[in-house]
């Protein structure tokens, strides 16, 4: 949702421009223009859909698969008020939107047992387990330590994964999938050990 301001001191016709450049990507837009009064808020529903996974253009995916690590693109709306006082439109405004796509992913299973950290990470649609990075963050549990957060990364194979987190005491752990193409990243539940 994107609001849409008059910011202008007359009546104006508020319309929007839109920039993005991915192929992968369609947009939509719930108004393309609205009529604002001076000062007059409007909410503009505003999706962006990714091609990723709709069967009907596996063709065109096929091409980027071994592009890009993850298919994203920036998204550039521009708001533009047209008095229709002048022979063009003032700016008024604009935002950006980051979109990742990727199949989802989630943590099955995180444990910590006697050191040593286990997990199982699949997707959210088949439960099939997925390959790539995680990272395993061991923070103090209380923030007013001396104590700094550790990383430690592995390599989820068939979506299961382990990790040596050593005796941590009095600490939170989480872990991290980063996501590889086709995935999306996903994050476990926070463990106090």
């Amino acid at each position: 949702m994107i609001v849409a301001e008059n910011t202008l001191e007359e009546p104006a016709f508020v319309y929007f421009t839109i920039n993005q450049p991915h192929p992968l990507y369609r947009t939509y837009i719930d108004h393309r223009w609205v009529y604002l009064q001076p000062g007059e808020r409007r909410q503009v529903l505003v999706m962006v859909e990714s091609l990723l996974g709709d069967q009907r253009f596996d063709t065109i995916v096929r091409e980027f698969k071994h592009q890009e690590r993850r298919i994203m693109t920036t998204l550039r709306l521009s708001a533009l008020g047209d008095t229709r006082s002048t022979c063009t439109a003032t700016v008024l405004g604009g935002a950006s939107i980051l979109a990742v796509a990727g199949i989802g992913t989630e943590f099955r299973r995180f444990d910590i047992r006697g050191g040593r950290g286990e997990g199982f990470v699949a997707r959210t649609d088949t439960g099939a387990g997925v390959n790539g990075p995680v990272l395993v963050s061991i923070m103090p549990r209380k923030l007013e330590t001396n104590r700094q957060e550790i990383i430690r990364q592995v390599t989820a194979q068939g979506g299961r994964f382990v990790v040596e987190v050593g005796e941590s005491m009095d600490a939170r752990v989480q872990a991290h999938y980063l996501g590889t193409y086709p995935y999306g990243p996903c994050d476990s539940r926070e463990l106090k050990v």
